[in-house]
């Protein structure tokens, strides 16, 4: 096992090419275990996870974790209007009256 207290690591994944993770850490000697996470807001769920995790295996020091989830392919249609189909679709404003 390790027993430095400075460090630093980042790695990179991607998930069913949807998802790419990226997780970097940081460690600096101190005296005490000081854990600070940062994941995307939508995922603060996981931060006491990853802070139970380090405890495990990390009993002091100065630890910074960063975690960034991005979407690979975005589902998000694109809307095109066929301006001929549209104009076939709107009725004239003085058939309303």
């Amino acid at each position: 096992m390790i027993k430095s207290m400075t460090g630093f690591g980042r790695a990179e994944m991607t998930f069913d090419d949807l998802y790419e993770v990226k997780i970097q850490i940081k460690s600096v000697n101190h005296r005490y275990a000081d854990y600070t996470i940062k994941t995307p807001r939508i995922y603060s769920f996981l931060e006491e996870s990853i802070r139970a995790k380090l405890s495990q295996n990390i009993s002091r020091g100065k630890i910074e974790v960063y975690v960034s989830i991005n979407k690979i392919n975005d589902d998000s249609k694109e809307v095109k209007i066929n301006p001929v189909s549209y104009t076939h679709l709107t009725l004239p404003t003085n058939s309303l009256v």
